[in-house]
């Protein structure tokens, strides 16, 4: 795990170890390791540099159709949104969207725009505004909307087409 987060760049190769336990209540030993990150920040041009290499990766993507990517920038226009969506995964929550989404809403100090969106089940909407698509699936399992029922909406089409899309003939798990 240590080397995993060391080679995702999560931590780095400078620690100091500031506590280590191993507990062992049954079969299964229970190990705890505190590590400080001593990194040290890399330097402005460094991080500029390598920000601009990252974004070689997106560049252009905006211009082709159905493409909309997660950027930090939708991530933060939506982030009120997705709180409200997260929220679907509590009992209480799922069952006052349910029946009184409105007053919810309200609750949750969504914009006139976001609560459009809901209501509609603007799926591509959804996505281009900046909601996430892991949100949205758990919206559609509310409110009874399949995954493929999302998709083929996002794409503009029915979810007949998707499916029969989806599965080329020849295909070992199904289709023509």
């Amino acid at each position: 795990m240590i080397m995993w987060l060391v080679m995702r760049g999560a931590l780095s190769a400078n620690v100091t170890e500031t506590w280590r336990d191993y507990y062992l209540p049954s079969m299964t030993g229970i190990a705890t390791l505190i590590l400080e990150n001593n990194a040290r920040l890399p330097p402005v041009d460094t991080l500029t540099r390598h920000r601009q290499h990252m974004a070689q990766q997106l560049a252009g993507v905006e211009k082709l159709p159905g493409t909309y990517p997660f950027t930090h920038e939708r991530s933060l226009n939506g982030l009120r949104l997705n709180r409200f969506l997260h929220r679907l995964i509590e009992p209480a929550w799922r069952e006052r969207f349910l029946q009184s989404p409105q007053s919810l809403y309200a609750e949750a100090g969504l914009s006139e725009e976001e609560q459009q969106l809901l209501n509609a089940r603007d799926w591509r909407g959804l996505i281009q505004y900046g909601a996430s698509f892991f949100l949205l699936e758990k919206m559609g399992a509310v409110v009874g909307v399949s995954n493929l029922h999302i998709y083929a909406a996002m794409r503009g089409a029915d979810a007949g087409g998707v499916s029969a899309n989806a599965q080329p003939a020849g295909n070992l798990f199904g289709g023509g």
